[in-house]
């Protein structure tokens, strides 16, 4: 299902020549995959249990929500700290997953052409923005001894 290839040496890097040249990165296993989706599950499982099913009622307090996840996981990456990284990354995962669980559902044209249907499928929702080329730069904020 996913490539086993543990490195993109060599292959097209959808961040282009500027980072794609400069780091190697590592390929996610199948088995890393299914963890993270078994952790997931479990953290939202954790969630339900701690704030029950109630959605959240817009798109507003999802974002508010989602930011202070953010916040959160920039605080953990500062820290170096891999286990709140881990955590906070959990935390921005499952609110993200919310967030979705929460969207009403997409009106799309019914297959039949007869009227419309409520459907919330990935392949009827917008494409996904292409990736966005960073510079080492951005990710120190000009500090030359983040690296």
């Amino acid at each position: 299902m996913y490539p086993d290839s543990r490195s993109t040496a060599g292959r097209h890097d959808p961040c282009g020549p500027v980072l794609g040249s400069m780091i190697q990165r590592q390929l996610a296993t199948d088995e890393e995959i299914d963890i993270a989706f078994r952790v997931l599950r479990d953290a939202v499982e954790c969630r339900i249990l701690k704030h029950g099913r109630g959605k959240w009622v817009s798109p507003h307090e999802a974002l508010g929500i989602l930011t202070e996840e953010w916040k959160e996981s920039v605080d953990a990456v500062q820290s170096n700290d891999l286990r709140q990284i881990t955590a906070e990354m959990i935390d921005c995962a499952v609110a993200g997953l919310w967030a979705y669980v929460s969207l009403p559902p997409v009106r799309v044209p019914s297959p039949d052409g007869q009227g419309y249907v409520d459907n919330v499928l990935a392949s009827e929702l917008p494409p996904p923005m292409e990736p966005q080329v960073i510079s080492e730069e951005d990710i120190s904020g000009g500090d030359p001894q983040a690296f």
